[in-house]
């Protein structure tokens, strides 16, 4: 009896790993969760490195360009002003594409949208790479965060948003001295085709490993199979269904979503505008500086 009794909750647990291994098509274990979500900080963290390396390469650039400071700040505003209007586009995204190919086609057009800036260098040429990188940009972090998510139970999803959310400092900590450095030693031409060759490593991990995971919407609504065997061990609180109700009431509410809206412009244009007082004021320091100096100081100008 007792015999029996040990033996019904492994045959079960043999049961739910294969229903898990042939819903899905392939083995859903925590080392391919946490694998999978690696491959995704790594994206965002090439993410950040795109937006960050017009800070490392702007005084070289604006030598060569002849460049004002104005222009500069020009460049970030028109850069969020894309990356905003491309966040709309994630939903749109989502729906037409799988993960997989949505998030490939912006990584691809990060890798290759300002190749022409290399080869070409012109003012124009800038403005244009850095809008279509903002548009590009734009639908990013709402599309890795539900590729990570499909890898994670809805309990268990603060850890992987934890590590999500400090991509940005690891590329501030690792890629910023690196691009730094590429930019002193060879140019900011080099620095700008490092990043896309980063870019296209990660393509190639990333269709060479991604598969989405079962946690996502597509799971839930039976577009793919889902892992039943699995769902029966977890926890009433887990599968209980999230207050959608006070919700949907909070967005009916005309003032509150006015409000909403109003907080996020806000957001924008104060991130914004430190950005940009940031980047002027590191052009108003070397124009201080080149007032100050002399004309033999000022050899470097012409080279």
């Amino acid at each position: 009896m007792t015999t029996g009794t040990a033996r019904e909750p492994s045959a079960s647990a043999d049961r739910q790993s294969a229903v898990r291994t042939q819903s899905s098509g392939f083995p859903v274990t925590p080392g391919r969760a946490w694998g999978m979500t690696g491959l995704v900080i790594f994206l965002y963290v090439v993410n950040y490195a795109d937006k960050a390396v017009l800070g490392i390469i702007a005084q070289p650039l604006a030598r060569e360009l002849d460049m004002s400071s104005s222009q500069i700040g020009l460049v970030g505003s028109l850069f969020y002003a894309t990356y905003t209007v491309g966040g709309f586009l994630a939903g749109p995204l989502e729906k037409r594409f799988t993960l997989r190919w949505a998030l490939l086609a912006l990584a691809l057009v990060w890798s290759v949208v300002m190749f022409p800036l290399v080869v070409s260098a012109t003012f124009v040429t800038l403005v244009a790479g850095r809008m279509l990188l903002g548009f590009g940009e734009g639908p990013s972090a709402a599309l890795l965060h539900t590729a990570m998510y499909s890898w994670h139970p809805r309990a268990k999803r603060g850890l992987p948003g934890a590590l999500l959310a400090g991509a940005p400092s690891v590329a501030k900590i690792a890629l910023a001295p690196a691009l730094t450095f590429i930019t002193v030693q060879w140019g900011w031409r080099a620095a700008l085709v490092s990043l896309s060759l980063l870019g296209l490593v990660w393509m190639v991990l990333w269709l060479a490993w991604w598969k989405e995971g079962p946690y996502t919407g597509r799971v839930a609504q039976g577009t793919d199979t889902a892992p039943r065997a699995h769902r029966t061990v977890r926890t009433l609180a887990q599968d209980r269904p999230e207050p959608h109700l006070r919700q949907l009431r909070l967005h009916d509410n005309r003032r509150l979503r006015t409000l909403d809206c109003c907080t996020h412009l806000v957001a924008v244009v104060f991130r914004g505008r430190s950005r940009l007082q940031c980047i002027a004021g590191r052009f108003d320091v070397r124009a201080s500086l080149d007032r100050r100096a002399g004309p033999d100081d000022r050899v470097w100008q012409r080279d």
